[in-house]
């Protein structure tokens, strides 16, 4: 037994299809066939009033007819993809032969505007921009935490010279942190001893 398989696509859905592509949010994907009129558009609609299929030049889209010269039957099939103009800003159109069977020559012409190429680029360099602003953030919130800890020992000292400078010999200074610093502590504290001992001693020797 024999059969025959008959598959009826209508042209509504292929332009339902075409609109649920990626490339149709901000851009156009449609269909021309062989005699340059539209076969399905994701934007738009694809007959006129009367249901005649429009030709690509006068299509309602003003992506379609910024096109319609380019990628029309009598011109050789672009190499690599066109740089045209949509909506007034520069745009990458690709067209694509379709001949799935004998007598069906369509085209899939996909416009997409060079600001949908950049806006990954603009992402990269935002989170690029984003990154070197925290690691130099980071890097001053770090040095800044360093400098008080390397400074915070040389003021403590300063502050205990001066108190020994007025006389205040009791006062002991206690530095932690490194070897070197509780050793030059000790040797101040030994000294403002020594000194407590001699204005001691000069005070009796004047008595």
């Amino acid at each position: 037994q024999r059969g025959a398989l008959v598959i009826d696509v209508t042209l509504a859905a292929l332009s339902e299809f075409l609109t649920r592509l990626e490339v149709a949010a901000g851009g156009r994907a449609f269909i021309v066939d062989g005699e340059d009129r539209l076969v399905a558009t994701s934007h738009g609609t694809v007959t006129d009033a009367a249901g005649v299929r429009f030709a690509l030049a006068q299509a309602p889209d003003a992506a379609i007819r910024a096109v319609s010269a380019r990628v029309s039957k009598g011109r050789p099939p672009p190499v690599g993809p066109l740089h045209v103009e949509f909506n007034g800003a520069p745009a990458r159109a690709q067209v694509t032969e379709l001949k799935p069977y004998p007598g069906i020559d369509w085209r899939v012409v996909v416009v997409l505007p060079e600001s949908a190429f950049l806006s990954e680029a603009k992402k990269v360099r935002n989170r690029a921009i984003g990154t070197a602003a925290v690691a130099i953030l980071g890097s001053l919130a770090i040095g800044l935490l360093v400098a008080r800890l390397l400074s915070r020992p040389i003021v403590n000292m300063t502050a205990h010279v001066k108190r020994v400078g007025t006389g205040d010999f009791d006062t002991r200074l206690d530095l932690r942190g490194a070897k070197e610093l509780a050793v030059l502590s000790d040797e101040i504290n030994r000294m403002a001893g020594g000194l407590k001992e001699r204005m001691a001693l000069e005070q009796s020797l004047a008595v």
